[in-house]
């Protein structure tokens, strides 16, 4: 059988809150390299060295840099 593409599974496919896009990258995987789920869904890591020049921050979470991005985390 064929997946589903990775928007047909995503909880929030056009999210719109910071929130909303965290979750939605962590459930598609588009920043799997620098974002991901540990501890059976429990907790987030987030990979400095991967995100910190990672155009995704400035694209996807619309923050201008890595600690605009780390802000917003703690925030959540």
């Amino acid at each position: 059988t064929e997946a589903a593409p990775a928007e047909a599974m995503a909880t929030y496919p056009n999210p719109r809150s910071f929130a909303e896009r965290l979750m939605n990258a962590l459930e598609t995987g588009i920043a799997s390299d620098g974002i991901y789920w540990v501890g059976e869904g429990k907790a987030v890591a987030l990979i400095t060295r991967t995100l910190k020049d990672n155009p995704i921050i400035q694209t996807y979470f619309k923050t201008k840099d890595y600690s605009g991005f780390i802000r917003n985390c703690n925030r959540w």
